[in-house]
């Protein structure tokens, strides 16, 4: 009989531990898909910087646009696909990445954030737990144009403003954009075109450069043709054309006496002709000096300031930019030298 009600005791002892580890592998069941299910994702929503990788890696619209927000609206989708495209570079998506996550340790300490970009604000939102989430709200960036002549400014195809004396600031999200300045001037358009990227640094600036594109045409600028006065001036002078005379330099001494005869009268190391002086050089002619029967005012009407003026060897050489050459003077032939000089008032075109 005893060895009955030890048998029954143990029966029930036995019965009691396995439902005791039947409801303890059940509570570990629970909790762990308790955790799996809700604590794990709730874990993970809170890491905003992994969730923005992987969208912007991923290329992911909606996830991206779950997360991120412009002046707290959902991006429209070409907003969005714009933004990961620019976040998509490994550059601009590192310095994100290294913004979000400094900025949510410091959000947790209730500390302002010390990042060296200001990309986002971060704004809290109730989580699951004690978990939190955040939304990333996309903070505009400045941009700052230069011009130095007024111009109207032109963002990927839009009217954005005019420079004036002060150069134009914009208020724009990160991103690449298409710049257009512009400015037009007694019926000449000057442009600049730039992409510019915006959101690298907290501030970018433009700084453009148009006023030689509105300057006048050196043809044309008083109605006069220039070419054709210094052609018309060599032409009276020697009575041959500008090219005839590049011809000589370098050539014989008896091949020009030939042709305009034997100067009886020498200045400053100079044989004087009517209208034209020549030097020589062993026997070859080093330069000729045409007189263009300019005074200083006249030829500066026409041309305009020189760039510098330089003193040497008794005469002041007027030196312009190259690119008056290449437009006033493009029909000089290469191997000749030539120069506008002014001597005592006289204003003379040398070839040498």
């Amino acid at each position: 009989m005893a060895s009955r009600r030890q048998e029954r005791k143990r029966t029930e002892k036995k019965g009691k531990a396995i439902s005791m580890a039947i409801g303890a592998t059940a509570i570990a069941l629970t909790m762990f898909g308790v955790y799996f299910a809700v604590v794990e994702p709730a874990a993970k929503a809170e890491r905003t910087d992994m969730i923005f990788r992987d969208a912007v890696k991923s290329k992911d619209i909606e996830r991206f646009s779950d997360i991120v927000t412009l002046a707290g609206d959902r991006p429209a989708k070409a907003e969005a696909v714009r933004l990961l495209q620019w976040f998509g570079l490994q550059d601009h998506l590192d310095k994100a990445i290294d913004e979000i996550a400094g900025d949510q340790r410091e959000f947790r300490k209730g500390k302002p954030s010390n990042s060296k970009t200001d990309l986002f604000d971060v704004v809290e939102q109730d989580g699951t737990l004690w978990f939190e989430t955040y939304q990333l709200d996309l903070k505009k960036q400045n941009l700052i144009i230069e011009s130095d002549v007024p111009a109207t400014v032109w963002v990927d195809g839009e009217r954005n403003g005019t420079i004036d004396e002060e150069p134009l600031e914009l208020e724009l999200y990160p991103g690449e954009y298409s710049v257009l300045v512009r400015a037009e001037k007694d019926g000449k358009t000057g442009e600049v075109r730039e992409a510019v990227q915006v959101g690298e640094k907290p501030s970018s600036k433009m700084t453009v450069s148009l006023e030689a594109q509105l300057a006048p045409d050196l043809v044309g600028q008083y109605d006069v043709d220039i070419r054709k006065v210094f052609e018309m001036e060599v032409k009276a002078q020697t009575g041959r054309s500008l090219d005839e005379m590049e011809d000589f330099v370098g050539e014989k001494r008896g091949d020009l006496e030939k042709a305009f005869g034997k100067s009886e009268r020498k200045l400053e190391g100079y044989s004087q002709y009517e209208g034209m002086q020549v030097r020589y050089r062993k026997g070859r002619i080093q330069e000729i000096r045409i007189d263009l029967r300019k005074s200083e005012s006249d030829l500066l009407a026409l041309t305009g300031e020189p760039e510098r003026r330089v003193e040497r060897g008794g005469a002041v050489v007027w030196e312009y930019p190259s690119s008056f050459f290449e437009e006033v003077f493009d029909w000089f032939g290469f191997g000749v030298k030539k120069e506008v000089l002014e001597v005592d008032g006289r204003m003379w075109l040398s070839l040498s």
